[in-house]
């Protein structure tokens, strides 16, 4: 027995499997490499999907409550501005003789009018951005407002019910001259108060939305 040609055949053989190991590992590690690139490279497509997704669905949001944002403000603004016209035009019935001064002027009447009807369609038509309690005081104020409105309506008639009877010099008693206007003016100066109050909780709500509130 030739135990050199043995020791060469398994030196051989050993040679020849560790090759075929050796091979075999490199094609299995080349194929992980590969698979693993591969995994990588649909994994970085399947984030930046993602990720353009949801950059869309962000986008989306800040354009949506950006705008509810903006809406809010021009509602709290509009309705602040309205509230002012309204309380600059009822000091002229705080006063017995601006009350009766307004009686008879038709441009002042129709303005009050005017301002009650556009304040009281913003507020409903802005309803929503107002928390419950700051609608329900705006509604007061309109409520109230409108009962001095109407209120100075009725005495006017009954001014020109007095004026007629005095042109027609009919003798009237001092009582008869006079209009109940007092009651009107309590009423008009507690409205004044609810308006600068609401004003004062609207413009404080309005800094926190800008950010300018210290």
């Amino acid at each position: 027995m030739n135990w050199n040609n043995i020791l060469t055949f398994f030196i051989s053989v050993g040679a020849i499997t560790g090759a075929i190991v050796y091979i075999g590992k490199r094609i299995v590690d080349k194929s992980l490499d590969l698979a693993l690139e591969k995994y990588k490279s649909t994994l970085a497509i399947e984030l930046e999907t993602h990720k353009k997704q949801l950059d869309k669905v962000l986008f989306e949001h800040q354009v949506k409550f950006g705008k509810l944002h903006q809406d809010r403000l021009e509602a709290i603004k509009a309705i602040h501005s309205e509230l002012y016209n309204l309380y600059k035009v009822l000091p002229s019935v705080r006063n017995k003789e601006q009350a009766e001064e307004w009686l008879r002027n038709e441009e002042k009447s129709e303005l009050i009018g005017n301002i009650l009807n556009d304040l009281e369609e913003l507020s409903e038509i802005n309803q929503i951005y107002f928390n419950e309690n700051l609608f329900i005081r705006i509604m007061e104020i309109l409520k109230e407002s409108t009962l001095i409105y109407t209120n100075l309506l009725n005495l006017r008639i009954d001014d020109l019910k007095i004026q007629k009877r005095l042109i027609l010099k009919e003798d009237l008693s001092e009582e008869e001259r006079s209009l109940p206007i007092e009651n009107l003016i309590i009423m008009a100066d507690a409205v004044q108060k609810k308006i600068s109050n609401a004003r004062y909780d609207m413009s404080t709500e309005f800094r926190k939305l800008i950010g300018a509130e210290l």
